[in-house]
């Protein structure tokens, strides 16, 4: 780890205009997205991801790293691992309840950032699916776009589950009960970033926003969950007051807190002390729900669009 932030050390200092595309795999400049006006209108003609735009996914993201390491600045300036065990056979409101005991126990304040681990959710929604089903077609990430989507509409037929073939990209196999099974992505992931939010402020009485992480190997292809390429980890789901920029930065420093096996589901973040902090506490929506159902998805939002003195 230490070696990869040396090495990446030189994209957080250079200006974007320095950036050159070379400098990523070439999967990730293939992904396409759609254009989106300065008045939030949607272009309905895809095109390639321009190189600002990279450099910003890629710029958060090391940022991200920074933090988690302990070099915080900004909106990342502290990340706190939450160590519990989250109830995932009772439901969502089980969840929930688990959730809000853990957090308790914790000093939360008004306009930090509460991120969630998305394998617990998927799960507590009964998003899973035997292994038995994977063992003849193998893994999905490497799969091609149509054999996904055959797959995707096999498996929906036989569990009942609604799953499109984005999902199996970030198919995590996990052991439950002694049977290993492959958890989907969190369905409204959206959504429930808002309700877990929404538990928080009601049981708490703290205004925060919510962030669900998944940390994926769909970064390695170029594969884009959420409309756009990530590195560390994916966010596929928040609350309305974080830009999408925010999120892949919030995203990659708690995924890396969290790691593997380490009983670490929850991450609060805080940010940096000083005006600027009160500033960013008190940013508009915090805590609300995202305008539109599902994952995130950049083609869904207004624009993306980062004030870099606001992040740094």
């Amino acid at each position: 780890m230490l070696l990869f932030v040396i090495k990446t050390h030189a994209l957080l200092t250079m200006e974007w205009k320095d950036f050159n595309p070379s400098m990523i795999p070439t999967a990730f400049q293939q992904v396409k997205v759609l254009s989106v006006k300065s008045h939030g209108e949607i272009v309905s003609k895809p095109r390639l991801i321009g190189r600002k735009l990279l450099f910003q996914v890629m710029n958060q993201t090391f940022k991200g790293v920074y933090a988690a390491l302990g070099a915080g600045s900004g909106p990342t300036y502290q990340v706190i691992p939450i160590r519990c065990r989250l109830h995932i056979s009772r439901g969502l409101e089980g969840l929930y309840r688990s959730i809000i005991r853990a957090l308790s126990k914790s000093f939360l304040e008004n306009g930090d950032i509460v991120t969630i681990a998305s394998k617990p959710i998927a799960i507590a929604q009964g998003r899973v699916i035997p292994i038995e089903y994977f063992k003849t077609v193998g893994d999905p990430l490497y799969m091609s776009k149509e054999e996904r989507k055959t797959l995707s509409l096999e498996l929906s037929g036989k569990t009942g589950l609604e799953i499109d073939e984005n999902e199996l990209i970030g198919l995590d196999f996990v052991k439950i009960n002694r049977r290993f099974y492959g958890v989907l992505l969190p369905l409204n992931a959206n959504m429930v970033a808002f309700e877990i939010s929404k538990s928080i402020r009601s049981s708490l009485n703290k205004l925060v926003d919510v962030v669900i992480v998944d940390t994926d190997a769909g970064w390695k292809t170029g594969k884009a969950l959420i409309g756009l390429p990530t590195l560390v980890s994916t966010p596929i789901g928040a609350t309305s007051g974080l830009s999408i920029a925010h999120c892949i930065r919030v995203a990659a420093a708690s995924s890396i807190t969290m790691g593997s096996g380490k009983g670490v589901p929850i991450v609060i973040i805080k940010p940096q002390p000083g005006p600027r902090a009160e500033n960013f506490r008190r940013r508009e929506g915090v805590g609300l729900a995202r305008p539109y159902p599902g994952r995130l998805n950049i083609n869904y939002e207004p624009f993306f669009r980062v004030k870099w003195k606001e992040l740094r």
